[in-house]
């Protein structure tokens, strides 16, 4: 039989169904049942020993007798897996499905991880199925097999490209709005509605690029671009801004910086810098307390820190850092998470805290 990519070769009806029940008699397979994840068996010819009930609700099918013998692109109807006598593996277009590579790997004595991107037929219509697949080799009774897992991403990764359509829009669309601004004759306006109608614009470009930033930021694909940046402009420009944006409670904040210039990425840092802002003027309950904003040369670059006059809970001390944890509510907690975030991972800074009967200062440790 012709192959475009992996072997064709079968084992018998027979043959398979002898391995199956070697295997299952041998191994307490039925446990796997209990595991959310597909879990699935195939023999050197890729062909089905064992599945477990999570993998058979993935293939919307029944019995696991169903499965003995397909190819694990038969089970799931893969749109490919017929283009060809040989069946799944075969056809031009396996040469690029990940399942299929993750398995050949596997066999070959190298454990795989591979994305595969599928398309299926289901009650007759085609229905797109992402999976991360993980082989791994293993010998029973001398047979080669391969033991992998198939997790479906498919809504994380239709959430991932919808964040980032959503957000490119928003940019252009907010971004589009701020040039405006700039454009418009505002004479036509008054000083107070044309600064406010500036300033709306400003900040709403500032917060879709944040919240673009924190989720390219969580899935590892931000990117870095460092310059020369003006330490204590930066902080007294996110200081104005935070006390702007604080409402009927307008914290008097102070800026203490006499510090130069920093090599690191403006953008990055002032969502650090913001973050620290606004969680202090949050933790003001009246318009009497004071928030400091200082920075101190250190040996290796610039500490920045801020003081705000409120304690933080012994609970949530131990947490502090963590994704939504807050004293504020059960939707909030994401200031200090990516503070961290985007200080450790991409700034190559460090962050800290200090709370007390003092109050809290949090301070970010920024490298030359």
């Amino acid at each position: 039989m012709r192959t475009h990519f992996a072997p064709p070769e079968r084992l018998s009806r027979e043959e398979v169904e002898a391995l199956s029940q070697g295997l299952r008699s041998s191994l307490p397979l039925s446990w796997f049942d209990a595991v959310p994840l597909s879990v699935v068996v195939v023999n050197s010819c890729r062909q089905i020993l064992y599945c477990n009930e999570a993998f058979r609700s993935l293939a919307h099918r029944r019995g696991s007798e169903d499965f003995i013998g397909l190819r694990p692109g038969e089970a799931l109807n893969c749109v490919h897996s017929a283009l060809e006598e040989a069946g799944c593996g075969c056809s031009e277009f396996c040469s690029v499905c990940g399942a299929a590579q993750a398995i050949l790997q596997s066999l070959r004595g190298v454990d795989d991880c591979q994305l595969c991107r599928m398309l299926r037929l289901l009650d007759g219509t085609e229905s797109a199925l992402d999976l991360e697949v993980h082989a791994r080799t293993m010998e029973h009774e001398g047979q080669r097999l391969v033991f992998f897992t198939a997790l479906d991403i498919s809504h994380e990764k239709r959430l991932r490209y919808q964040d980032r359509a959503f957000h490119h829009v928003l940019v252009e669309l907010a971004g589009g709005m701020e040039t405006l601004t700039r454009l418009l004759d505002m004479q036509a306006l008054d000083g107070v509605s044309a600064e406010l109608f500036a300033d709306c614009t400003r900040r709403l470009l500032r917060e879709v690029v944040y919240h673009r930033d924190v989720t390219l930021a969580e899935q590892g694909l931000l990117t870095v671009a460092r310059d020369a940046v003006a330490v204590q402009g930066l902080l007294e420009r996110a200081a104005r801004e935070c006390c702007e944006a604080a409402g009927a409670v307008r914290p008097r904040v102070l800026v203490d910086c006499r510090y130069g210039n920093i090599w690191s990425d403006q953008r990055l840092l002032g969502h650090v810098l913001r973050n620290m802002l606004a969680n202090a003027v949050e933790a003001c309950t009246a318009s009497t307390d004071e928030v400091l904003a200082s920075c101190r040369a250190e040996v290796r670059g610039v500490a920045i820190s801020v003081r705000n006059p409120g304690v933080i809970p012994p609970d949530i001390r131990k947490q502090v850092f963590k994704r939504y944890v807050s004293t504020k509510g059960a939707d909030r907690g994401l200031g200090t998470y990516v503070m961290r975030l985007l200080a450790e991972r991409y700034l190559d800074a460090a962050i800290t805290f200090q709370t007390g009967e003092e109050g809290t200062t949090f301070t970010l440790h920024l490298k030359e």
